[in-house]
């Protein structure tokens, strides 16, 4: 979808597993808790579960990489603290 006709700003809203292709200067990821704080179902294979872990990561590097000069990640939880050290925090 293109910006509307004259628009020097404008928005895009898309869902994470139709980004592919997408870029944008600013990028906001906005409802990652999914990726970080849902649990994988129990009672998986092993090899389910890691296929299952990869793809969140696949899909969370995908949004990311999407951003040519800002990333901002919106989250209604905090990081676990595994990841923390890896972001800039702004607390509200």
């Amino acid at each position: 979808m293109s910006p509307p006709s004259g628009a020097q700003e404008h928005l895009r809203m898309v869902y994470l597993d139709s980004a592919t292709g997408l870029e944008a200067n600013v990028v906001l990821l906005v409802g990652i808790e999914p990726c970080f704080f849902q649990p994988i179902r129990t009672g998986l294979a092993e090899d389910e579960y890691v296929e299952q872990h990869e793809e969140r990561a696949r899909k969370l590097y995908m949004a990311m990489t999407r951003a040519g000069q800002k990333l901002i990640l919106v989250s209604s939880q905090r990081l676990p603290e595994s990841m923390a050290h890896l972001f800039d925090p702004i607390e509200a």
